[in-house]
């Protein structure tokens, strides 16, 4: 489903529906704490995500429940206990802040971490999110996330991977404490249109006597607010950050070539030195390495662009990526992943040899000048580390974008109700 068509079927059950208020909604307490506690008054509430097979009816009920305390509230609240900014969080793994008014319209946008950054890199994408709805900034967001891979859109979920979104609303005051669940609602049923499995979890929190806009100005990106020392440590997490995924790119590729020559070589095993692409794959062995085959080649093609209609043109391509690593230490590269790039096992004169094994299998120019100006101390200004922060950050989003924008183009077929039900049973949550 398109965000248009997303957003204009919700004003549609908006316009729509108006029943009485949700009996969850008038019934669940609010929990206040005692000011004595804390020095200061504050009144916190969680508010649960949707019941696992409620979330498909849950926008309509969401909805009218809202239309019904938007008609109560002004009698119930005085000016003053109303909230007048609550900030939306929301963790993918990228964190990005929203600054909401007391309509839940966005007016502010701001990173969390470096991978915010990243999502947030592209000025016209953010400038987009002001004046959106908390719902429709939450969509784009997410969508922006899973078209840059930070949501696996192939994962269909078990109980140690599966994908998560958690989404917070903190309130300077009162609000009608329904944003929360219509915001869950929303965007799992976005999710569930395009095909996607993934469990929202979204909580609201009153937190009366502070100041929510304050940390919202131009600086957008958690860099811009960053002192000297600050600086140098970011470019350096920046740079393992993007070196990690390059090298995890890298080898998924390898892989690829790796498997797709194997299952060649196995199929022409089993029929007389014929292999995939002269034969029909026909039943039993032949059959299940026929579609394994064809789901890497499909991988490939999807990933990194690369159609091998013919056994030569495969040939010619793989002969050609195994002569240019001839001299890469794969394995070697392998664990350096498994453990995760950092300064201890790629930076300084100790580690030169584990990059130039990087180098040559990774190929990336940019990347390789950028990480021997930060190690050899040649970046010694903050707007020369920043240049080079910035280079990385829009560096790891262009290629995130590349390479994932088409898988979640793919068309999916829609998750039903009972499916996401055994996700949810599949998940344990």
């Amino acid at each position: 489903m398109k965000d248009k068509d997303f957003f204009n079927q919700l004003d549609k059950e908006l316009d729509r529906l108006v029943p009485p208020m949700s009996e969850k909604l008038a019934s669940e307490p609010i929990i206040t704490r005692d000011p004595s506690e804390t020095g200061e008054e504050q009144t916190s509430k969680r508010v649960r995500r949707p019941q696992r097979r409620g979330l498909f009816a849950f926008v309509g009920v969401a909805a009218a429940a809202a239309l019904t305390m938007a008609a109560v509230l002004p009698f119930a609240l005085s000016p003053s206990d109303s909230s007048q900014y609550i900030v939306m969080r929301t963790d993918i793994n990228p964190s990005v802040s929203l600054l909401l008014d007391s309509d839940y319209i966005v007016r502010g946008v701001m990173s969390n971490n470096d991978d915010g950054d990243a999502l947030l890199s592209d000025e016209q994408f953010t400038s987009s999110l002001e004046g959106k709805s908390a719902q429709q900034a939450a969509v784009l967001i997410s969508e922006r996330a899973a078209k840059s891979g930070f949501i696996d859109v192939a994962n269909r979920g078990s109980g140690e991977d599966y994908n998560r979104i958690n989404v917070s609303l903190t309130a300077d005051g009162k609000t009608d404490g329904n944003m929360a669940d219509e915001i869950a609602a929303g965007l799992t049923n976005y999710f569930n249109g395009i095909g996607v499995y993934v469990l929202v979890d979204c909580t609201e929190t009153v937190e009366v006597g502070i100041d929510l806009s304050s940390a919202f100005d131009e600086n957008t990106l958690v860099y811009q607010r960053l002192d000297a020392d600050e600086m140098e440590e970011y470019a350096a997490q920046a740079v393992y950050s993007f070196a990690q995924e390059l090298l995890g790119d890298a080898l998924e590729r390898y892989d690829l070539y790796e498997h797709i020559y194997a299952l060649n070589e196995q199929i022409a095993d089993l029929n007389g030195g014929r292999d995939y692409w002269d034969i029909t794959p026909g039943s039993g062995e032949n059959a299940l390495l026929c579609a394994e085959m064809a789901d890497k080649l499909a991988k490939m093609s999807v990933l990194y662009d690369a159609d091998y209609s013919s056994r030569a043109e495969f040939l010619i391509d793989y002969g050609a990526y195994m002569t240019g690593i001839l001299l890469v230490d794969v394995d070697a590269l392998k664990l350096l992943y498994d453990d995760g790039i950092d300064g201890e096992n790629f930076s300084g004169i100790e580690n030169f040899d584990t990059r130039l094994n990087y180098y040559n299998f990774i190929g990336n120019n940019v990347l390789k000048t950028v990480i021997e100006e930060l190690f050899s101390g040649s970046t010694d200004t903050l707007d020369e580390l920043i240049d080079s922060a910035v280079r990385l950050t829009e560096m790891r989003i262009e290629a995130r974008l590349e390479r994932f924008t088409s898988l979640f183009e793919l068309e999916r077929k829609p998750i039903t109700e009972d499916d996401y039900a055994e996700f949810i049973a599949r998940i344990d949550a």
